[in-house]
């Protein structure tokens, strides 16, 4: 079994057809490679990453080389979304991914929405973005 101590993942592409996803890695020496997989084994990845970098976070906060995250604060900073229709059912599935502290593992979290919260959750997001810019221009 080789290891690859990698520097950075510079780049990621999906096939045309969406079977295939390829991850390029820049090596510490400065080789390039890619990670080619099956779109079928991409869900297995993420899920051991996730897995793995909790872990991995939660021992740095054990060894006092990350500070411990605020129980009070939020479940997660969001750092992306997206949102899913379900046309069938009249719901959207929206998936949000970020970290509950700076430095902390990356998560994810989801909730299902029906068609007729949607208006007003947009309406509430709308206003409370203007009031935010509306603060930001009173300092």
């Amino acid at each position: 079994m080789a290891i690859w101590n990698v520097a950075s993942f510079p780049h990621g592409e999906v096939s045309t057809d969406g079977l295939q996803v390829s991850v390029d890695a820049t090596l510490n020496n400065g080789q390039g490679h890619v990670l080619r997989m099956p779109y079928r084994q991409l869900d297995w990845l993420i899920q051991a990453l996730l897995y793995l970098a909790n872990v991995a976070y939660e021992r740095q906060v054990a060894n006092g080389r990350l500070a411990a995250p605020d129980p009070a604060g939020p479940a997660i900073t969001v750092e992306s979304y997206r949102v899913l229709p379900n046309p069938d059912e009249q719901r959207a599935l929206v998936q949000l991914t970020g970290r509950p502290s700076p430095g902390a593992a990356v998560g994810m979290g989801s909730f299902i929405i029906a068609v007729e919260h949607m208006p007003r959750l947009a309406e509430q997001l709308m206003a409370v973005a203007d009031e935010l810019r509306h603060r930001a221009r009173a300092r």
